[in-house]
């Protein structure tokens, strides 16, 4: 992500639920952003479907 920001990442059910579990540590998650990616990372829920599918297919 960092790398390449303007990229929408579609994560695997599993990463998925870690990255919910770790915004939960709300302080931590936006550090662990500004120091990994940069920036802080929006979770965005409201994607259509047929976007995530493709975004999915690129990022595998």
């Amino acid at each position: 992500m960092a790398d390449s920001p303007a990229s929408f990442f579609v994560p695997t059910l599993d990463i998925d639920l870690a990255w919910h579990t770790h915004q939960l540590m709300a302080k931590e998650y936006q550090n662990d952003c500004a120091t990994l990616v940069g920036r802080y990372v929006d979770h965005d829920n409201k994607v259509e479907e047929g976007h995530l599918a493709t975004a999915f297919d690129i990022t595998c």
